[in-house]
């Protein structure tokens, strides 16, 4: 049995050891972690020392995602979905020596938490292997993930040609509450449990992650990648601007994609360099007065998904609701909203839960919460 696993988050690395750590049957493990977050290679090297792995690969960055948006990018993206064993040799170009055995050596099972273009690349240059899905946070509970990644025109290229999301039929879905998932990637018979994070597995872990610090703020502001569409810049502005009179009880935890620390540069920060869920477990006793403050954030949902913790969370998804043109954004805050009521209908007291409108809204209820 030979099997590959590829993670793109720290999020995705913890489900992708829960799933490891607790296997029985002998197998080739194969890892790849893309170079996309601040100690990915850190990461890489200490996963290495724990021997869960056969071996372990950092793919290097995509050149791609540092091109500008348009045709040349179009054409490049559209070329590396009808080439994927030369854009795979692209990624793994640190491993000469390895290349053939990653790439002509078939897999039987392939794991991963999307579709999104090196996955896809795998699954087509594997037509025989099993597709298994897991956890990637929020995105894996509702809707297709499958089908998430990419534009409009992306799809019917890849449609027309049985390439990217098209090539990728997974056979099932792990998942770490199967109670909460509406998911459509697979039918609802096929989502399965993650296995349970039990005190070895979560011992093992924050020694991967090396887990040592202390929060000592309970107010965090969970920062998100910068969202380029209209109305976004004036709605992070808004959300800064009534955060502020509290910046010296509030800490931001950076999102790994994010690292825009100019614009919080007035508070205290927390990098993300440990593994925030595992940090959260850690927190145990005070969950219930944690609050969890931003747009809308796979952090703010783990702690109810993976412990039955419910912290206060405040949404600020509707802020740019007015300035937000296309059908598209609308459609993804309607989307979040129906998410956001589902999550208070779990929570034993659903007023813990806070989705403002405006920025108006949201003052008033920090003003409540933060004394």
């Amino acid at each position: 049995m030979r099997e590959l696993y590829i993670g793109g988050s720290p999020y995705q690395i913890m489900n992708i050891l829960n799933i490891v750590y607790h296997k029985q049957e002998a197998a080739e493990r194969i890892l790849f972690v893309m170079d996309q977050f601040e100690t990915a290679e850190h990461l890489v090297k200490k996963i290495e020392k724990s021997q869960l792995f056969s071996s372990v690969y950092l793919l290097r960055e995509d050149e791609v995602n540092l091109m500008p948006h348009g045709l040349k990018r179009y054409s490049r993206l559209m070329f590396d979905f009808l080439t994927p064993k030369l854009f795979m040799k692209s990624l793994l170009k640190d491993y000469p020596n390895a290349i053939e055995n990653l790439l002509g050596e078939k897999f039987d099972v392939i794991y991963a938490a999307t579709a999104i273009r090196h996955i896809a690349a795998m699954v087509k240059l594997n037509p025989d292997a099993d597709f298994i899905l897991f956890e990637d946070g929020t995105g894996s509970y509702r809707g297709n993930i499958i089908m998430a990644s990419g534009s409009r025109l992306n799809l019917i290229f890849c449609k027309i040609f049985n390439v990217g999301s098209y090539a990728c039929k997974p056979s099932k879905l792990l998942v770490n509450n199967v109670s909460m998932c509406q998911s459509t990637a697979v039918p609802q018979d096929r989502i399965f449990p993650l296995p349970e994070l039990d005190k070895g597995f979560v011992d093992f872990c924050s020694s991967i992650f090396e887990m040592k610090r202390e929060r000592k703020n309970s107010v965090l502001w969970l920062s998100q990648p910068i969202d380029s569409q209209p109305g976004a810049a004036e709605a992070r502005e808004e959300m800064r601007a009534c955060l502020l009179p509290y910046k010296d009880k509030i800490i931001v935890r950076m999102h790994y994609l994010d690292v825009d620390y100019k614009f919080y540069r007035d508070f205290t920060i927390d990098y993300g360099h440990d593994m925030w869920e595992l940090s959260v477990l850690n927190e145990k006793e005070n969950a219930g007065s944690l609050i969890l403050i931003g747009g809308y954030s796979t952090a703010q949902v783990t702690p109810k998904l993976l412990f039955d913790m419910e912290p206060i969370l405040i949404f600020t998804h509707q802020f740019n609701k007015q300035k937000q043109g296309s059908r598209d954004r609308e459609e993804m805050r309607l989307s979040i909203g129906r998410r956001i009521e589902d999550l208070r209908k779990t929570y034993r007291n659903p007023e813990k839960i806070y989705n403002p409108k405006t920025a108006e809204e949201l003052s008033v209820i920090l003003q409540k919460l933060i004394l």
